[in-house]
């Protein structure tokens, strides 16, 4: 099984810390790795994941999604969600990720949300 390639930045101006994953998101221990960064982010920052490269998202790895969603809450960080594509975003939505944390189209849409929290 192929691991996703996981990219990632941050801005010091705006306060944003953002990981791009790229490829397959099948297996729940990727989304583990990026679960295990929100903690590493300085105080003060949001945490944009973008979605938009990743493809064969698990019901396993959806779950682990959803897991960094309700961490960020309950430690009073923020947490966006980008994917440009809109077939999977909207799967992301049908199965509730925004319900825990915004799903966005763009990093231009993310940032923004992450200025104003």
């Amino acid at each position: 099984m192929l691991s996703p390639i996981l990219v990632a930045s941050t801005d010091p101006a705006r306060q944003v810390a953002i990981m791009t994953v790229e490829g397959p998101l099948a297996d729940a221990r990727y989304t583990e790795s990026l679960r295990h960064a929100l903690p590493a982010l300085p105080v003060g920052y949001g945490f944009v994941i973008d979605l938009s490269a990743a493809c064969e998202i698990s019901d396993e790895s959806l779950e682990g999604l959803r897991a960094i969603a309700r961490d960020a809450t309950v430690t009073g960080q923020q947490v966006i969600f980008v994917c440009s594509d809109i077939a999977r975003r909207a799967a992301l939505v049908v199965e509730g990720l925004d319900s825990l944390a915004p799903v966005v189209e763009t990093l231009e849409d993310a940032i923004p949300l992450v200025r104003a929290a």
